[in-house]
């Protein structure tokens, strides 16, 4: 399953590299994710993304993750009809017996908040993400304050800080509906050259 990590990276890295000479109609990032649970157990990952406008509406995205055990890879077509919303769906393969997977995700948003949701589902079944968020100043700081929800992690409170590139969020503690457990956490660190 090395070659599913290596096809995603690769995949990426193309998309990263005609990212890099696009203009300002390309948005990319970078970050480091630390889930950690009350049985002392922790997972780091790492995901990239990019996009790239064709036309002043639709576009195209890459993103994959990977782990120690696990990787996963979609890419995929843009819709952004305005300043505040994109809807993006996409393919791609993961490390699983049957690699294939699609996801679909809407984000909305502006200056004062931002909603966003995505759901998967294929080879090692159905997933999804959301995270809702206003955003406010503390101390000239930009910060947000919200709820993140993810499959097998759980729900509860979002915080972010932007510090020029690098955004900082986690949630301190998230209550995982299926498992019953009250006491995972995540911390993230996303760098946006």
């Amino acid at each position: 399953m090395r070659s599913i990590k290596i096809v995603a990276l690769c995949s990426v890295l193309a998309i990263l590299i005609s990212t890099k000479t696009a203009t300002a109609q390309s948005n990319l990032w970078v970050e480091a994710v630390v889930y950690s649970n009350s049985s002392g157990g922790g997972l780091a990952e790492f995901h990239v993304s990019a996009s790239k406008k064709l036309t002043s509406e639709i576009g195209v995205f890459g993103w994959a993750v990977t782990n120690k055990s696990w990787a996963e890879s979609l890419a995929g077509i843009l819709y952004e009809p305005n300043k505040s919303v994109s809807l993006q769906l996409g393919a791609g393969i993961e490390e699983n017996k049957n690699p294939l997977r699609s996801t679909a995700s809407v984000w909305t948003g502006g200056g004062k908040g931002s909603l966003f949701g995505v759901v998967e589902y294929g080879g090692s079944g159905f997933w999804y993400k959301s995270v809702g968020k206003a955003n406010f100043l503390f101390n000239q700081l930009p910060v947000g304050i919200g709820y993140y929800a993810q499959r097998f992690e759980g729900i509860g409170p979002y915080l972010e800080a932007h510090v020029s590139s690098l955004t900082l969020y986690g949630s301190p503690i998230m209550f995982d509906p299926e498992h019953g457990s009250a006491r995972n956490a995540l911390v993230a660190v996303r760098f946006t050259p």
